[in-house]
């Protein structure tokens, strides 16, 4: 969209989401391939269980939400330039933080999650 929201309910499948100016929210969703970009909005992605799950989030202005459910399992890396990172899971393994940067695994890492906000804070909540 070039100016305006997009929401996604209780879907399947590949997303590839691209919003110049507007939040993208996307609930229960089981997705292999999502392709997240903004330039100015908030997003927010809850995610069921998937196998080889890829989730590339880029945002230039606003926060980012990834809410895992308990099953998913991916290595994951978050960036900021200018926000805060928040991790609110448990069993995480080789973690390694820093002020704009935080890398681990949840599970058994065979996903890969991939969030980066220039002006934001990112949040991973399990």
């Amino acid at each position: 969209t070039e100016d305006g929201d997009v929401t996604v309910d209780r879907c399947a499948g590949s997303f590839d989401i691209a919003a110049s100016d507007g939040d993208a929210e996307l609930r229960e969703v089981a997705a292999r391939k999502m392709d997240i970009r903004t330039g100015d909005g908030t997003v927010e992605v809850a995610l069921l269980p998937m196998d080889d799950l890829d989730l590339q989030v880029r945002v230039g202005d606003g926060d980012v939400l990834v809410d895992l459910d308990q099953d998913v399992s991916a290595a994951f890396e978050l960036e900021t330039r200018d926000g805060r990172i928040r991790l609110m899971a448990e069993g995480v393994a080789n973690l390694r933080q820093d002020k704009r940067r935080t890398t681990g695994q949840i599970g058994s890492g065979n996903g890969s999650i991939y969030v980066r906000t220039v002006d934001g804070s990112v949040t991973l909540r399990q």
